[in-house]
């Protein structure tokens, strides 16, 4: 199980018979795995509040039409910056074209960018992560609950949220009508 798993990121997709309102047809960014547990984002769930609900108080001049993505129930409270580009010296690498950043100032960064600047996007307002517990998540994948694909940046930053799970099952060669229909067949 370490071969793909030993090198984050990779995205997750929950199965088919996932059905846990949480995990059903969530996909997620994993960007650390080894022998003390796992942590990722949720890439596919809308928050219901935009970005400017989100932050209130701290920009009062924040464009009422930015979304905001559940990655996950830890640290709901607290969000990040998920962006194909640095933008900031403070933020993180997770893959060559994909960094995080908490730095308050990479807000004002991405959705007001300097007149001699063009608008970067795309870019993803997260609040919370997931996290599984050493070993979980490796038991979880070989129960089958979970499947595993190569990081894509296209499929994570270039994808409507509605598409993500759908291309992501079908990047593993399922399709997700047929799965439907053979679920539907078996239950009559």
């Amino acid at each position: 199980m370490m071969g793909l798993l030993a090198t984050p990121p990779w995205l997750l997709i929950a199965s088919p018979e996932m059905s846990e309102d949480f995990f059903s047809q969530g996909v997620f960014l994993i960007i650390e795995h080894d022998e003390e547990g796992s942590i990722g984002f949720l890439i596919n769930r809308r928050c219901h509040e935009n970005l400017d609900e989100v932050i209130k108080n701290s920009h009062d001049d924040i464009p009422e039409d930015i979304p905001t993505w559940f990655g996950g129930p830890a640290e709901a409270d607290r969000g990040l910056i998920l962006s194909h580009e640095r933008v900031s010296e403070e933020d993180d690498s997770v893959a060559p074209d994909c960094y995080i950043s908490t730095a308050p100032e990479t807000i004002e960064l991405l959705y007001k960018p300097e007149p001699t600047e063009a608008p970067r996007h795309p870019y993803r307002f997260i609040s919370g992560y997931t996290a599984w517990e050493s070993k979980q998540l490796d038991k979880e994948i070989r129960e089958g609950k979970w499947m595993v694909i190569p990081y894509d940046k296209e499929l994570v930053f270039n994808t409507s949220t509605g598409n993500i799970w759908p291309q992501a099952i079908g990047a593993i060669g399922l399709a997700p009508a047929k799965m439907f229909a053979q679920t539907v067949s078996h239950i009559h």
